[in-house]
């Protein structure tokens, strides 16, 4: 499964709240309908049928429907968002259950290990001091 952003901050227990949007919502034609929502600005999706999650506006296709619920307005910092890039980056070039290591003949290759499985290092373990300085304890988001 590929590392998104929401399973990033998932994993920190960190959405950057900034507030949220109680109501009655419509996303029609694969976006959100909302004045207060600008292109470009993250958001968490609670209470839909088909759409909770976190979602970047104006980027992600959203499956179309009209549901009661919550839109939590997020605003990670860029330097987060970075890093959530990294990591996406590292998981599909170092995916769950790649070879750890092979040789033949005088070549010989070893990716990174996690010596607690044994096997390839996740990006859990792998960022897990970048990670350091976003870990919550709790999130109101997806709680």
């Amino acid at each position: 499964m590929a590392v998104t952003i929401g399973s990033v901050m998932r994993h920190c227990r960190n959405y950057f709240e900034a507030g949220y949007l109680d109501g009655d919502f419509t996303i029609s034609s694969g976006a959100l309908m909302h004045p207060a929502l600008a292109d470009g600005r993250y958001i968490a999706i609670t209470g839909s049928a088909f759409n909770d999650g976190v979602h970047k506006i104006g980027a992600d296709t959203l499956i179309d429907e009209s549901f009661n619920g919550r839109v939590w307005v997020l605003s990670p910092p860029a330097a987060f968002v970075d890093l959530c890039a990294q990591i996406a980056e590292y998981d599909t070039k170092n995916p769950a259950g790649a070879l750890q290591s092979e040789s033949f003949g005088n070549y010989s290759y070893t990716r990174a290990g996690d010596s607690a499985t044994g096997g390839t290092a996740t990006w859990q373990t792998a960022f897990a001091r970048q990670l350091l300085d976003y870990q919550r304890l709790t999130s109101e988001v997806m709680a």
